[in-house]
């Protein structure tokens, strides 16, 4: 076991993180997700995580090429139950989508649905901003349950609509620029913490996979 201590300013309530693993167990050499971490601020709880091996060679060149991508993420809260089904409380989907415009020689990398578009003259900081997940906000705290136990899962693929339609039947688009990952789980405990004024250390506690 490692314990491992973040600082954050202002944190009431402690999460303690128990596992983290995809769902199944024939992820193979595809995309994947990595960094699955759950925290909390004083009203909400946060998810990080990042998409490993999302862009292939062929799909890299695509995109120079002007054709658009994007990547759709699905989020799922459970709370598991003793003697009763385990309870849906949380089911969420986002999508970010990836343009190069060869006029401006420049990323375009918009957030669907939260009004917000990033540009950047670099490949490698359109990725980031493609693969790379912060602070999402899963739900209030207010509506966890003390010392109950919850499964929060994670999955994200290459949308189907992000290729015209005379590419999708064309090989080796129809191929090489699918990508779908398994659903990667970590279970938490809610638990209280001790509130207090200026830093306060929050201890995550993992398990060797």
């Amino acid at each position: 076991m490692k314990t491992l201590f973040i600082k954050k300013k202002w944190i009431v309530l402690l999460v303690l993180v128990t596992l983290v693993m995809p769902a199944s167990t024939h992820a193979g050499d595809g995309a994947l997700i990595r960094d699955l971490i759950v925290m909390n601020s004083t009203r909400d709880l946060l998810l990080y995580f990042t998409v490993g091996k999302a862009f292939t060679p062929e799909m890299e060149e695509a995109i120079r090429n002007g054709i658009p991508v994007r990547f759709s993420y699905y989020v799922d809260l459970i709370e598991e139950k003793k003697r009763w089904p385990d309870k849906e409380i949380v089911t969420l989907s986002f999508d970010r989508n990836l343009l190069y415009d060869s006029l401006k020689e420049e990323f375009r990398v918009e957030f669907i649905g939260k009004n917000k578009i990033f540009t950047t003259k670099t490949f490698e900081e359109a990725k980031k901003l493609m693969v790379e997940i912060h602070d999402l906000n899963i739900i209030s705290l207010s509506m966890l349950s003390l010392k109950e136990k919850y499964r929060l899962r994670v999955k994200a693929l290459l949308a189907k609509k992000t290729l015209p339609l005379n590419f999708q039947y064309i090989l080796p688009f129809s191929t090489l620029w699918k990508f779908e990952t398994d659903w990667y789980e970590t279970e938490f405990v809610y638990q209280k913490g001790n509130q207090s004024r200026g830093r306060h250390q929050v201890g995550i506690t993992r398990e060797n996979l």
